[in-house]
């Protein structure tokens, strides 16, 4: 939750979801649902938030303010997470929880869904539900972008809360706590770490402009590094094997040239 504790500077979005049962005007509805779509804007991973008031059944977004019963059937309508889920969600100890990936249906277009569901900022318990939809599309794209190799494993880790997103292929890897103690969240890291019997370079570094305190870690297999190595030398040998080649037969040439006057 530090990485949206900005959200709680803001005097009016505290009177939202700290407050059990208040009163709001037009006017304060439309400047909390600009705020909520200045933040949004401003990071460009996530998709849309929302409050949920379920005393008055009424949803905030930076989409706008719409009746709860409208806005999960046709504003952002979840595949799996209907108006029925969110009625009835259980709070937890967790300052947040990230829910399973969705499918959902806005403006027409299907989006990949990762919601989150925050139950404090900055130590302050929230009265309403405050739900973050994070683009997972984009942060596959990202992914795939900093794998560096193709055997390479991603991840986006906050030390303390561990995984924030894993790809598939690290989703059930146990790291364990030797490895996030390694990680920093605030400058460049890198260590050899082995898994399953294969040794692997981790490079890690944070990106704040997407999340406060959360890195991006590589983990890239050491064959995958050696054979980058053996393809580069093998590239160096064609070349130098190549060289060699266009060497001797300019040097064929110029010998040739010089001896066919002298023969004449």
């Amino acid at each position: 939750s530090e990485s949206f504790g900005i959200l709680n500077k803001y005097d009016l979005f505290s009177q939202y979801t700290t407050a059990p049962v208040s009163h709001h005007t037009a006017q304060e509805n439309e400047e909390l649902c600009g705020l909520l779509s200045q933040f949004t804007n401003n990071n460009v991973l996530i998709d849309s938030i929302f409050i949920y008031d379920n005393d008055k059944d009424i949803v905030y977004s930076n989409l706008g303010t719409y009746k709860a019963a409208y806005f999960f059937s046709s504003v952002y309508k979840y595949v799996d997470y209907p108006k029925s889920y969110w009625e009835f969600a259980k709070r937890t100890d967790k300052n947040y929880t990230v829910l399973s990936p969705t499918l959902v249906r806005n403006n027409n277009t299907n989006k990949t869904i990762l919601p989150m569901t925050l139950s404090e900022i900055d130590g302050l318990s929230l009265a309403k539900q405050v739900i973050i939809n994070i683009d997972l599309d984009k942060i596959i794209n990202i992914s795939e972008s900093e794998k560096l190799t193709s055997g390479s494993l991603f991840l986006l880790v906050n030390k303390t809360n561990r995984y924030f997103y894993a790809s598939d292929d690290t989703a059930n890897l146990d790291l364990g706590d030797d490895f996030f103690s390694k990680i920093s969240n605030s400058a460049i890291t890198n260590f050899d770490i082995e898994i399953n019997g294969n040794k692997m370079l981790v490079l890690s570094y944070p990106n704040n402009k997407f999340f406060k305190n959360y890195a991006y870690t590589v983990l890239i297999p050491y064959s995958d590094i050696n054979e980058i190595t053996r393809k580069i030398s093998s590239m160096i040998i064609a070349l130098f094997v190549l060289v060699t080649l266009i060497t001797l037969f300019i040097s064929y040439l110029l010998a040739k040239s010089i001896y066919n006057p002298i023969e004449t």
